[in-house]
């Protein structure tokens, strides 16, 4: 009897261990790109055209504590600059702007597995969004403006093993504001895919 009860324990916990994407206390890194794009933060200037979708490329690192949670730190940036032009609604002077999102987001995490290889993760995290915007004038005059803010972020994604260490991810992440009102300023959405590969699995 004990030996039954001892063999269906063994089984069981097998099953708990296998049912995720990444093992219980392992490291992994993450690569991942998609298009972002900025929500209308423009209320200074009578647009004539804008451009608000932009690459994105994503990198990480994390931690899996468990099947369920886990740790991420993660730095994203724009490889193209969103834009616009118009009319400046203070003194009607045409202007052109261009504006480059970034940030840096540490992120708790929470998994949901469905199988051995498949799953589904929320994050809620916090950090730095940095914005860098030119703004050239009429008269050909740029002027550069930095900021930097701390705000929030929230994605969803899937999980999908396709090999020992490597998993597929496909995720969407919501952002607070980047930027200021006087230059550009607005929520970010990122939809994007990726690969993440882990090792020291137990």
């Amino acid at each position: 009897m004990k030996k039954n009860i001892f063999t269906i324990l063994l089984i069981i916990t097998s099953s708990v261990i296998q049912s995720q994407t990444v093992k219980k206390n392992t490291v992994y890194f993450s690569i991942s790109s998609g298009l972002s794009r900025s929500e209308d933060g423009l209320a200074f200037l009578l647009k004539d055209s804008a451009k608000q979708w932009s690459p994105m490329i994503n990198l990480g690192v994390g931690y899996r504590y468990n099947k369920n949670f886990g740790l991420e730190l993660n730095g994203s940036t724009m490889i193209t600059p969103i834009s616009a032009e118009g009319v400046l609604v203070s003194n009607n002077g045409n202007v052109e702007i261009e504006a480059k999102h970034s940030n840096i987001i540490l992120s708790p995490k929470v998994f949901l597995p469905f199988s051995n290889k498949s799953e589904i993760f929320l994050k809620v995290g916090c950090g730095i969004l940095f914005s860098k915007s030119t703004i050239t004038t009429s008269s050909n005059n740029d002027n550069e403006v930095f900021t930097n803010n701390f705000g929030y972020l929230i994605g969803l994604g899937y999980n999908k093993k396709v090999g020992e260490s490597l998993v597929f991810s496909a995720q969407f992440d919501f952002s607070d504001s980047y930027g200021k009102k006087d230059v550009w300023t607005g929520d970010l959405g990122l939809l994007h895919v990726g690969i993440s590969y882990s090792f020291n699995s137990n």
